[in-house]
């Protein structure tokens, strides 16, 4: 087996490891976060849905309209500065978490 067949296998295996190691890494990282859904009932669900829906009314979304949507419902509005954006409400649940 020439040598640079022998280095090459090594470098990939190499790879092969510390992609697992990092993917693992991540994995069990999102077990501290604090997106744990389990305390969720199905009046936030309820909510979540009817927020979304009045979102979908829109055809591109702005900052100040989400803004102004929660803040209408008494929910916690964070704001921050350099978030300006227009964006299609098609995959909004995906990132909004309410």
């Amino acid at each position: 087996m020439p040598r640079w067949f022998k280095i090459t296998l090594i470098a990939i295996g190499g790879l092969a490891i510390c992609a697992t190691v990092a993917f693992a890494h991540v994995i069990l990282s999102f077990r501290g976060t604090s997106w744990d859904l389990s305390s969720m009932d199905d009046g936030h669900q309820a909510a979540r849905d009817d927020f979304l829906a009045t979102l979908r009314v829109h055809s591109c979304l702005t900052r100040e309209a989400i803004i102004e949507e929660a803040s209408r419902r008494d929910w916690a509005v964070q704001d921050v500065d350099d978030f300006v954006w227009r964006h299609a409400p098609t995959g909004l649940s995906n990132w909004l978490r309410v």
